[in-house]
């Protein structure tokens, strides 16, 4: 089955109080406040003394302004989305109830706290460096909705990099991830996370990674150098599903 083939979101059933959302980089946001700034001033001064200057400055304002707006573009599409691409991972992850499950760069836990209400004896754990230029969320919005939906007692929060990860080998039935394996960083800083996931991961487990595509090239890589069986669906944004061999 193609995971990317997904069932439409039922909002109905998420607490309107959840705050989920992507943001704009703090960068972004910034260097878009100014563009309006300048924006503004170069319309005053154009109406004060008509010149070349002040168009110069809008057209500078108007470009400063553009990655905020086309960030914001972006992010509502992809809010949309999450919930769509988190409840497909629920469903391929068929869980039992009992397992141990990791999120890498947790976020706001969207994925997560839907695999943890399926949880009866398991636990999910989530590791984050949480960064305002990422568009994630914080510890306080990750507690405040694990709390909104019910699975605070089932979730646990680290600051982790997820580069060199402090648990023991084979700790893990199942790790998933949702667009963020793209700000791990370079090829290389991928590649070493890749690794760290195939360590945790206990033998039989799976993974289950959403992300633009080139961001999970190098995790498809390890997987099948490592002996996974593995599946990959969509090119310009990617699902990536392995399982370990037993």
């Amino acid at each position: 089955m193609n995971i990317l083939n997904l069932r439409p979101v039922a909002h109905a059933v998420h607490n309107l109080n959840n705050d989920y959302d992507m943001r704009i980089p703090q960068k972004f946001l910034h260097l878009g406040l100014l563009g309006i700034v300048v924006i503004v001033a170069s319309a005053i001064w154009t109406m004060i003394t008509p010149s070349n200057y002040g168009g110069i400055g809008l057209i500078v304002g108007i470009v400063m302004l553009l990655p905020a707006v086309i960030t914001r573009v972006v992010t509502n599409t992809a809010n949309n989305r999450r919930f769509q691409v988190r409840d497909g991972i629920v469903d391929h992850a068929n869980l039992r109830g009992d397992e141990q499950i990791l999120d890498i760069g947790v976020g706001s836990g969207i994925t997560l706290f839907g695999c943890a209400k399926q949880l009866k004896t398991g636990k999910g754990i989530g590791i984050d460096i949480y960064n305002p230029n990422a568009g994630g969320g914080t510890p306080d919005i990750f507690w405040k909705n694990a709390h909104k939906e019910g699975v605070a007692d089932r979730v646990e929060l680290k600051n982790m990099d997820a580069r060199k990860m402090s648990f023991a080998d084979e700790s893990f039935d199942v790790v998933v991830s949702t667009f963020a394996f793209h700000h791990v960083g370079n090829e290389e800083s991928r590649r070493k996370a890749s690794q760290e996931i195939v360590r945790v991961l206990k033998p039989g487990g799976k993974v289950l990674v959403y992300d633009v595509g080139f961001a999970l090239n190098e995790l498809e890589q390890v997987m099948r150098e490592s002996g996974f069986s593995v599946q990959r669906h969509g090119e310009r944004f990617s699902m990536v599903m392995g399982e370990k061999s037993a």
